[in-house]
């Protein structure tokens, strides 16, 4: 199943597997909104210095046509100003960056987000069905088919994610990194 991947998803993956849009195996993909968002968003540039190194590696795909597209937009635009979140009670508030990535995956068969942008999450699996994809869990399921490597340069990785605030991954999959690598993400505390 192939994940597309938003600005947040990239900003943890990318250092860990750099080829990760132009390996097939890594089954990810990006639009070129997200790319544009990755590459030209001033707080990325002053926040992660690092990125203009991997701005060539973010390789975007068109997923859909431009017609689909506008098409789509226009429902989106609709549902999104109409809808109630059921998780939350209230309208969704989806920027245009998300509303885009909704009118370009729902036309996509077999297809989950990687996100960790919450109201984007709600609105998919709400409205379309769509899975979200945590970027922890996307490491986790490279390691455990030997795609990715467990090292200390992951762990520094995941430590400047949490050291710059970035969107909470589940507890769920930071208790499974721990089990399969030893690395005790963000501080997990466990009693006996």
């Amino acid at each position: 199943m192939h994940v597309i991947c938003d600005t947040c998803s990239i900003l943890m993956l990318i250092r860990i597997a750099s080829d990760m849009f132009s390996d097939p195996k890594f089954e990810c993909k990006t639009i070129n909104i997200v790319r544009t968002e990755f590459i030209s968003t001033p707080q990325f540039k002053d926040k992660y210095p690092w990125r203009k190194e991997y701005v060539p590696k973010v390789k975007s795909a068109n997923l859909t046509d431009k017609e689909t597209i506008n098409y789509n937009l226009k429902i989106i635009n609709t549902l999104s100003e109409s809808k109630i979140n059921q998780k939350t009670n209230t309208y969704f508030s989806l920027s245009k960056v998300d509303k885009q990535i909704v009118a370009q995956i729902i036309e996509l068969e077999d297809i989950n987000i990687s996100t960790g942008d919450q109201d984007l999450i709600d609105f998919l699996d709400q409205e379309f069905d769509i899975s979200n994809v945590y970027p922890l869990r996307i490491i986790i399921d490279w390691l455990k088919v030997d795609l990715i490597e467990w090292n200390k340069d992951i762990e520094t990785i995941l430590e400047d994610w949490n050291d710059k605030n970035e969107k909470a991954q589940p507890l769920s999959a930071k208790i499974e990194l721990q089990k399969i690598t030893g690395y005790n993400y963000s501080g997990l505390v466990f009693e006996d």
